[in-house]
């Protein structure tokens, strides 16, 4: 009985871990494609604009 339920948490867990493992991948990717784009990067990121400015 123990065995049984021990098992059914371990698949859920499983599940939920594939889950939020495949939704960082697709993250990641989408991430990387949108970076790829001027606007999005400047929205995003500081660096471009304080490129060439002291950090003083």
């Amino acid at each position: 009985m123990a065995n049984q339920r021990k098992s059914r948490w371990h698949d859920a867990a499983d599940k939920w871990l594939r889950l939020i493992a495949i939704a960082l991948l697709v993250l990641l990717v989408l991430s990387q494609i949108g970076l790829r784009s001027d606007s999005f990067r400047h929205w995003v990121t500081e660096v471009e604009r304080l490129e060439g400015t002291p950090i003083r």
